[in-house]
């Protein structure tokens, strides 16, 4: 799995483990905010969720 589309599911559950997965990921310039933003559209979600990983990445990026 690449790995945008491997944190993009990780930030959806929403798990501790998750998120420090993603952390990790972000800082090691593994991944780029506005591709994971780019994906976000694709994912289905109800937009509710989608709001929530929306914000999730954003402060992978703060």
């Amino acid at each position: 799995m690449e790995a945008h589309d491997l944190v993009l599911s990780k930030l959806g559950a929403g798990r501790e483990k998750d998120l420090d997965f993603a952390k990790s990921a972000a800082t090691l310039g593994t991944l780029q905010r506005d591709e994971l933003l780019r994906r976000l559209q694709d994912v289905v979600c109800t937009d509710e969720h989608r709001r929530l990983i929306e914000a999730r990445v954003r402060a992978l990026f703060t």
